[in-house]
C-alpha cells in the first residue's frame, strides 16, 4: 500500500478510536517514525499533512534535517547520548526520552551557554520496568520529577513511554492506564502545561489513545515494512 493509502487509513482509525473513547481527534499528533526512511518518503508524508516527524538516530537526523520540508516539527524520539545534545539543541522541538540527570544537566549547559531557549523534554518512563530498556522507574518518577523543576532550561512537557513489545491487549490497558496516573504526577510539579503523553506505536494506538496518548508514533503503520538492514 501507499503511503497515502496507509495515512488515510491510519487517519480513520484514529478519528474512530477518539469517538470511542470520548477523545477529541485535534487532541491526538501523529508523528512519523522516519528512522530508516528517505527523505523523499518523509517530504511525501509532510505534503499529505503530516505536520510531525520523529527520529530515533542523531547521526541520521544530522543526514536529513537540511533536507526535510521545514514546516513539519522534528522530534528526538530514541536515545540521546550526552555528547550527542549539541548536534539537537534548537534544531528539534522536543527531546522524548530524557531519562537521566546527567543528560538533564549537559541540555541546562549548552542550552545556557548558547542561549537558547528552555528545551522541550519528555521525561522517559520505563512502564514496564524491563532491565533492557531505558527510562524512569515509575516508583522514581516523583524524585526526578522534583529534581528537574530545578533546571532552568529544560521545559518537561510530559511522559513518553514504549510498552513491553509482548504485551498482551490487557497488559497493554494496565500499562497505558498507569502513564495516565503518572501523567497528574508531573502536573502536580509542572502545572497543567505538563500534559503530553508519547505512547503507542503502531501495533497498540489505538490502546494508547484509549488511555489519553496525545503523541503517537508511528513508522511501519505509515511506511510499511522497514528495512533493518539500513
Amino acid at each position: 500500500m501507499s503511503i497515502k493509502s496507509n495515512f488515510e487509513a491510519i487517519n480513520n482509525k484514529v478519528l474512530n478510536a477518539c469517538e470511542r473513547f470520548g477523545r477529541k481527534r485535534d487532541d491526538v499528533k501523529i508523528i512519523a517514525v522516519t528512522k530508516t526512511r528517505s527523505t523523499a518518503e518523509i517530504n511525501e508524508a509532510i505534503s499529505l499533512g503530516i505536520t510531525d516527524i520523529g527520529e530515533n538516530r542523531v547521526q541520521e537526523l544530522m543526514g536529513k534535517i537540511d533536507f526535510i520540508d521545514s514546516k513539519a516539527k522534528i522530534h528526538l524520539i530514541g536515545q540521546l547520548q550526552t555528547n550527542k545534545v549539541k548536534y539537537v539543541l534548537g534544531k528539534v522541538d522536543a527531546i522524548h526520552s530524557l531519562d537521566r540527570i546527567s543528560l538533564a544537566q549537559q541540555i541546562e549547559k549548552l542550552s545556557e551557554r548558547e542561549n537558547l531557549p528552555p528545551q522541550r523534554v519528555l521525561i522517559e518512563v520505563n512502564i514496564g520496568a524491563e532491565t533492557t530498556k531505558c527510562g524512569i522507574l515509575p516508583n522514581n518518577l516523583t524524585e526526578y520529577l522534583d529534581i528537574l523543576a530545578n533546571f532552568r532550561y529544560i521545559n518537561p512537557i510530559g511522559l513518553m513511554t514504549v510498552a513491553p513489545s509482548l504485551a498482551t491487549e490487557d497488559e497493554l490497558n494496565v500499562y497505558f492506564a498507569q502513564m495516565q496516573e503518572l501523567l497528574q504526577k508531573g502536573k502536580n510539579v509542572f502545572g497543567e502545561n505538563f500534559n503530553q503523553l508519547s505512547m503507542g506505536m503502531s501495533r497498540d494506538y489505538e490502546i494508547a489513545i484509549k488511555h489519553g496518548a496525545t503523541m503517537i508514533r508511528l513508522g511501519t503503520a505509515l511506511f510499511g515494512e522497514r528495512n533493518y538492514n539500513i
